[in-house]
């Protein structure tokens, strides 16, 4: 749900042939040169990324013409007008011919008026907090969230939006209301035309909140994401919005930019800006998930063949997943004791035996003392199974006083629901 734009163009005419896709995939990118930051390049696709909140303008090639599509009620009505003005100039600079009667389902690219497109995204917003709210449980929903990222939990009756949590109170006000415009001017990143210091301020609110991990940055893209946060408070402050800004975050992220990539890394401090301080739900292979806390570094062990399985690792704690679909020969699935029988088989002797059942799933498992190579840790290795489906945990800590949060780790690996698992 949410409003944005939808084209269907013929491309620019070259001796009277269309232009070759490769070419107008360089027209495209030479025409908005300076309003993206990125080009993904593919055979008959090809995206732009022209703003960290917004999904990939995405070209694809039909026919003799192109099609885009885009969600721009995401950042504002002055995301939506921007995008109107890239595509006016592209339309100019290639004789294309856009039907923006068709294109756009606002009417703003028809008639220009700005403050019905502003309407139109409050109304929206007011009619999807109307709907998520009467659905929103003890984690709360979220609202303008990507998918297959980890999100945040545990704002009861409430939102998650990637400007930061919208409380019950907050959603009952706003229906009621109460603040309505301001409301709307929170919730929108772009909500003027222009780009001015309230968005500047909330360009940075927002990538704080959603995207940095408050942990040293791991990659080029983290770091460079990040850094858009600071060079966003450069320019609210410019425009007399320092006062606005928040300070403590700010210097913490400069800090954390600066880390010195061989010192320990530090647990960030569970008060302030960003979801990711907290513990929240990641999502899994095979529709599993698990809790952890957002500042866990990700990446894919490489296995040698197909795809690896996921890991996360701060400091000496370590976490892997690995899940299964398994059918056994004679198309039934295997039991859950079949799938259960190898568990033990690892158990360093004088380990705890794990036999318990953890959200509807079978688990058994242990936790005990390890060495390998000359080091001592502490393992937990659990399996998790249902017919025909189970999880592999493993998980492992140097300091005993993670002992209970690797029992939390364990606690919260959640299968899939039946309707996901029949999919």
């Amino acid at each position: 749900m949410g409003l944005g734009i939808g084209i269907y163009a013929r491309r620019p005419v070259n001796v009277g042939r269309p232009m070759p896709w490769s070419a107008f995939q360089k027209f495209v990118a030479d025409t908005f040169d300076g309003d993206y930051v990125e080009l993904h390049e593919g055979d008959d696709v090809f995206a732009l990324d022209i703003h960290p909140g917004s999904e990939f303008l995405r070209f694809e090639k039909e026919g003799d013409g192109f099609t885009v599509e885009i969600k721009t009620s995401t950042l504002g009505p002055g995301f939506h007008a921007h995008v109107v003005d890239m595509f006016k100039r592209l339309a100019a600079a290639g004789r294309l011919t856009i039907d923006w009667a068709e294109a756009d389902e606002t009417g703003y690219a028809v008639d220009g008026d700005f403050a019905a497109l502003q309407k139109q995204m409050a109304d929206q917003f007011h009619a999807i907090v109307n709907i998520l709210t009467q659905r929103a449980g003890d984690d709360g929903l979220y609202i303008n969230w990507p998918i297959g990222v980890p999100s945040p939990i545990g704002n009861p009756g409430g939102l998650f939006a990637p400007v930061g949590p919208l409380s019950a109170a907050w959603c009952r006000d706003f229906l009621a209301g109460k603040d309505a415009d301001a409301k709307c001017r929170e919730f929108y990143v772009w909500w003027n035309k222009e780009r001015d210091a309230d968005y500047w301020r909330k360009l940075a609110s927002m990538i704080l909140w959603s995207e940095v991990k408050w942990r040293p940055a791991t990659s080029e893209s983290e770091a460079r994401f990040w850094g858009m946060v600071l060079a966003a408070a450069e320019e609210a402050e410019k425009l007399g919005a320092a006062h606005l800004l928040p300070a403590a975050e700010l210097a913490e992220l400069r800090e954390l930019l600066e880390w010195d990539e061989d010192a320990p890394y530090r647990e960030p401090s569970p008060k302030g800006i960003g979801y990711y301080r907290h513990i929240v739900r990641w999502p899994l292979p095979d529709n599993w998930s698990m809790e952890l806390a957002g500042y866990f570094i990700e990446y894919v062990e490489d296995e040698g063949e197909g795809e690896g399985s996921p890991m996360w690792h701060f400091n000496d704690r370590t976490v892997r997943i690995a899940t299964f679909s398994a059918d056994s020969d004679d198309d039934s699935p295997p039991s859950v004791e079949d799938l259960l029988a190898p568990a033990l088989e690892t158990a360093p002797p004088g380990a705890q035996i794990i036999e318990t059942t953890i959200n509807g799933a079978s688990v058994r498992g242990y936790l005990g003392e390890v060495e390998e190579q000359g080091d001592r840790f502490t393992a937990l290795s659990a399996t998790l199974a249902l017919p025909g489906r189970m999880a592999l945990v493993a998980i492992t800590f140097t300091d005993p006083a993670h002992h209970d949060w690797a029992m939390q780790v364990l606690r919260s690996v959640t299968p899939p629901a039946e309707s996901d698992a029949a999919a």
